[in-house]
């Protein structure tokens, strides 16, 4: 199976957006999971003693920022979502977000038209993560 870089975006930057796309159901796993241990996770993040340490507060601070980036990306692509009709974001969320291919996907779309709403979504989604203008 041949690689399709496209012509209307950078190899790296699609690359980077594709990758975004694909990673959105996991992404969302992942911060209901950070969510849920945050929740059920002791009041001050100790095991034993009385204080916080510095490691667990540096670690608490990149679980920060990893979550605030998690929840950028994920926001970006329901932004870039929400522009398509339902039935182009169904056809969205299986074929770019779920690698399923276009041929065996459910909707009524022809392999032409689903490359269209594709090269839409994915500059949509590349102007929303900043990487294009």
């Amino acid at each position: 199976m041949r690689t399709y870089i496209p012509k209307y975006l950078d190899k790296e930057v699609y690359k980077r957006v594709l990758s975004v796309a694909r990673s959105y159901e996991d992404n969302k796993r992942r911060i209901k999971s950070i969510e849920f241990d945050r929740i059920y996770s002791t009041p001050d993040c100790t095991v034993h003693g009385s204080g916080i340490s510095k490691p667990v507060q540096s670690v608490t601070e990149q679980i920060e920022k990893h979550t605030a980036l998690l929840r950028k990306r994920v926001a970006a692509v329901d932004r870039a979502l929400a522009v398509f009709p339902d039935h182009e974001q169904r056809f969205i969320m299986q074929n770019v977000c779920g690698s399923t291919p276009m041929i065996y996907c459910d909707t009524l779309n022809c392999e032409r038209t689903g490359q269209t709403i594709r090269h839409d979504f994915l500059i949509t989604l590349a102007s929303e993560l900043g990487e294009i203008l």
